[in-house]
């Protein structure tokens, strides 16, 4: 055999290794693609049911979303009895409004009510004196923000998680609301700065630091109106403090509405409104409720 033959059979052989090894990637792919794609038409379908379901918009901008005020609101899931019952306070100016009560008695459910996530059965929400579904949901959208109980990261930086997929947030506006969560002094010590990778969904972070980054993301566009929902329950005590002193220096920057159970969150809000049985059952300050309202007295004395 000559040398020429031999070059055309190696050529041959190393072909076929290749095609081997692009067939064997190509079959895992198919393999993949095979194995997730339930999931793919899942997504597929609650895609098509979220447009079927779009929430009706209206066309008014008041020129602030405060003051919220719920008159008579009920609300029940269906084919259920009422979760909330004639439920009615206001949210004015700059208050940092909590809202405490026993488990089940609704308070999660007036946080989805506020942010016009539901509609009330019965009753009425009217923020900055217009009825919430005439307001224009992308205006609405704009002047709110949300900050749920467990912080829910991305795999980024600083930087990533406060801006969040949203165009115009600036370097400099990251790092305001770092300031004014707290958090600003313990970014600068890292490595980076705010592009610090924080590892998978904020791994890195303690708890406290993820929650305080959950609220920067909140702030960072200058919301007038804030629900937040049992911001500090799953954290330590030493977190809880520290997302507590970033509570506290917020007071009088933009209305709060804080959902929490536990009494040092909020014994901070200049307003408390008690719910039990999915009513309101009293209304006043720390001071006030723990002289006239029992269950407040007994949540202070820890029963």
């Amino acid at each position: 055999m000559n040398l020429g033959n031999m070059a055309i059979i190696g050529a041959v052989l190393l072909l076929m290794l290749r095609s081997l090894s692009y067939g064997q990637t190509l079959s895992s792919a198919v393999a993949s693609i095979s194995t997730y794609s339930p999931f793919l038409d899942q997504i597929n379908e609650l895609t098509a049911e979220y447009l079927k379901h779009e929430v009706q918009s209206g066309e008014e901008m008041p020129t602030s979303p405060v003051p919220v005020t719920l008159k008579d609101v009920s609300f029940s899931y269906s084919g259920r009895d009422s979760t909330l019952k004639d439920v009615s306070f206001q949210i004015e100016g700059t208050d940092l409004v909590g809202i405490i009560g026993p488990s089940g008695s609704g308070k999660s459910t007036i946080a989805q009510l506020v942010l016009g996530l539901r509609e009330p059965t019965e009753g009425c929400i009217h923020v900055g004196g217009t009825p919430l579904p005439r307001v224009d949901r992308s205006w609405w959208c704009r002047n709110t923000a949300f900050v749920p109980q467990e912080p829910k990261l991305i795999t980024g930086t600083i930087a990533d998680n406060i801006r969040f997929f949203r165009d115009g947030i600036e370097d400099e506006d990251i790092e305001r609301v770092a300031n004014d969560v707290n958090l600003l002094d313990a970014i600068n010590a890292l490595p980076r700065g705010i592009d610090t990778h924080i590892g998978p969904k904020g791994t890195e972070l303690s708890g406290g630091q993820r929650q305080r980054i959950s609220i920067a993301r909140a702030l960072v566009t200058r919301p007038r109106l804030i629900v937040m929902d049992e911001p500090t329950s799953s954290l330590d005590a030493a977190s809880e403090a520290v997302v507590i002193e970033s509570l506290e220096s917020l007071k009088g920057q933009t209305a709060i509405l804080l959902i929490a159970h536990r009494m040092s969150t909020i014994a901070i809000c200049d307003k408390i409104v008690v719910v039990e049985h999915g009513r309101v059952t009293a209304v006043g300050d720390h001071k006030s409720l723990v002289s006239t309202n029992p269950y407040y007295k007994n949540a202070v004395r820890g029963i």
